[in-house]
């Protein structure tokens, strides 16, 4: 599926960053785990719920042997690209914690065309995306985090790592 493509997107687009601790990253590449949740959000305002996603994935992961991982997206617009490290000091300096600053990657796309990647109609919500190794997306989350979205997470992840 390409950028621009209408159709649910069945894979996560591919896309590059640098983490804050630092480390460059390759989606999917270098994905972490088997199964990785990509929490995706397109405006500061919203990092207090992509943090609550985060925080649920870490607590479903304990058990699973590093085979689950959460890497949180913060999208930039392509412009901030331009200010070099600039972009990625002010979210560095938003994070303290180390754990959170190793799963916080900030990506510098263009956000029109990543949103229509994703399938995602606008950018006043956050996203989860549970891909594998390959970054086949194998499920979506939107929004605040409830029981239902856990349930379904939970089931998510157990088809995804059952198919070793």
């Amino acid at each position: 599926m390409g950028w621009f493509s209408r159709d649910a997107p069945t894979h996560f687009p591919p896309v590059e960053g640098v983490r804050l601790d630092g480390t460059e990253v390759s989606i999917p590449a270098d994905l972490p785990a088997d199964a990785t949740v990509l929490v995706v959000s397109f405006r500061d305002d919203l990092d207090a719920l992509a943090d609550q996603w985060a925080r649920l994935v870490e607590r479903l992961a304990d058990g699973h042997d590093g085979r689950v991982a959460v890497w949180e997206l913060p999208v930039m617009g392509r412009a901030m690209r331009h200010l070099g490290e600039v972009g990625t000091l002010s979210v560095r300096g938003q994070v303290d914690d180390e754990t959170e600053r190793a799963r916080t990657i900030p990506i510098y796309v263009d956000k029109k065309g990543f949103r229509k990647a994703l399938g995602l109609s606008g950018s006043n919500e956050v996203t989860a995306f549970l891909v594998d190794r390959a970054g086949a997306i194998a499920w979506t989350g939107e929004g605040d985090v409830d029981m239902d979205e856990v349930t379904a997470l939970e089931a998510a992840l157990a088809d995804v790592l059952s198919r070793d």
